[in-house]
């Protein structure tokens, strides 16, 4: 049994399981030299792309959601299941319609991540990216179904796809470049 496992038997063994909501997640992933990089720090979905568990009461559990989320999910969810109300807006959305809805069509299906004057959307399939140069903004656009590792731009190639999400990743522009 791991760490979560003693966790949950604790949990367990004094009552606490029918009351306890638990989140974890874990850290990002590494460049091993993929992208031509070594570390953590790029908008590349290797870096990016983490593991979200919660165990939630009254929710079934043990569920696999395959859908793009991102932890600013996590507080408004956890507001809501503990009942308390939010008072301003968050980047975040709750995430208890997706438990109990794995296939919901509504969902945005989106998450944004900065770095190095850049800005990038995930989407299912497509990560676009709009990186701040002086000169004149990059675009970058990778196809996941046909290019899982990120491995060719395919921008210059799809216009008609970075014209459609363009609009998207301009939402999570928050001024920062």
């Amino acid at each position: 049994c791991g760490p979560i496992g003693k966790v949950l038997d604790e949990q367990e063994k004094k009552g606490l399981a029918e009351n306890a909501i638990i989140v974890g997640w874990g850290n990002h992933g590494w460049h091993l030299s993929d992208e031509l990089v070594w570390g953590k720090n790029t908008i590349f979905e290797q870096p990016r792309r983490m593991t979200l568990i919660m165990k939630v009461p009254g929710i079934e559990n043990g569920k696999t959601i395959d859908k793009v989320v991102s932890t600013t999910d996590i507080y408004p969810t956890l507001m809501e299941l503990c009942g308390t109300p939010v008072k301003h807006s968050l980047d975040g959305l709750n995430l208890t319609g997706l438990m109990t809805n794995p296939n919901d069509s509504g969902w945005r299906n989106t998450a944004y991540s900065y770095f190095r004057n850049g800005i990038s959307l995930r989407t299912e399939r497509y990560r676009l990216t709009k990186y701040f140069r002086d000169a004149e903004p990059v675009i970058e656009l990778y196809d996941y179904k046909a290019d899982p590792n990120e491995t060719k731009n395919i921008a210059s190639e799809k216009p008609e796809v970075v014209d459609s999400l363009m609009p998207l990743l301009d939402k999570g522009d928050t001024g920062l470049y």
